[in-house]
Order: C-alpha cells, then structure tokens, then sequence
C-alpha cells in the first residue's frame, strides 16, 4: 500500500468509479522516513536532493533542511485524498489523451466550458462527507 487511505467500498461503472475513502493519520505517523521516501519514489521521481539522500551521499545541514521539508510534504501527500485523486487520474488522463489524440483534463469536452469555469453546484469539492461505522468518509468520484 502506498497511500494511508482505505476504501472500505467502491464501484466502477462505464465512465466514472465512486470510492468511499477513510482518511487513515494514524498509519503515515508511524512509518519511518526512509519509507515515506520509498513510497513517494514509487509514484514521482523526486528532486536530485533526495536521490542523493536515498543512495547515502554526504548532505550539507541545509540539504538536510530540505530533505525533512520534502519528507514532511511527501509524509502530508501520502495521505491527502486530493493527491490520492490526482495519482489516479494522471495516468487515466494521460491515456484517455493518447486513445483521443487530444489534450488537456478529463472534463474539457463538458458543455460548461468557459473561464469562470462549471456552474455553481459543480464547483464543490469531490469529497462529501459523510459519516461511516468507522468515523468520516470521504465519497470520491473520478469520471472520464
């Protein structure tokens, strides 16, 4: 598992899946920060600073500063729903964009198009709360 955050249920329909997601702090608090790195390495590259970090090189205290700033973003990351949404759709989008021969987000085709963007009862939040056996969940929607 790389995120801290569970999906009790989901369902996949033709276009688009919900998933019901428990925010899980508890779990990223207590892994190690060679883990988080490792986590986050198996999603996104990482800056030429933690690539020296991971293979042990000699680190200045301020590379060392930097390196605790990124391990403290990526450990805030690994937990957020939104940067669980966009490590999913990123490579959907992506492909959706190659099988289209287009460019651009999943929703630029939607009739709403204009620069103050969709009505007003769309511009809410992906995530509704909502109150599950175990505490909040969260009801995610990616659509294609």
């Amino acid at each position: 598992m790389l995120v801290t955050i569970d999906i009790p249920a989901y369902v996949v329909m033709h276009n688009h899946v919900h998933m019901a997601c428990e925010l899980c702090p508890e779990q990223i608090e207590v892994l190690s920060d060679t883990e988080v790195v490792s986590r986050w390495r198996s999603l996104y590259q990482g800056p030429v600073i933690i690539q020296k970090w991971v293979k042990g090189e000699k680190l200045l205290d301020a590379e060392l500063t930097m390196v605790d700033e990124c391990i403290a973003e990526y450990r805030r990351r690994l937990a957020s729903i939104s940067w669980f949404m966009k490590c999913l759709n990123e490579p959907i989008a992506r492909q959706a964009n190659k099988e289209d021969n287009c460019t651009g987000h999943f929703y630029d085709c939607l009739p709403w198009q204009s620069p103050f963007g969709p009505p007003p009862y769309l511009r809410r939040s992906n995530f509704v709360p909502d109150k599950f056996v175990g505490g909040p969940i969260y009801i995610a929607t990616l659509t294609h």
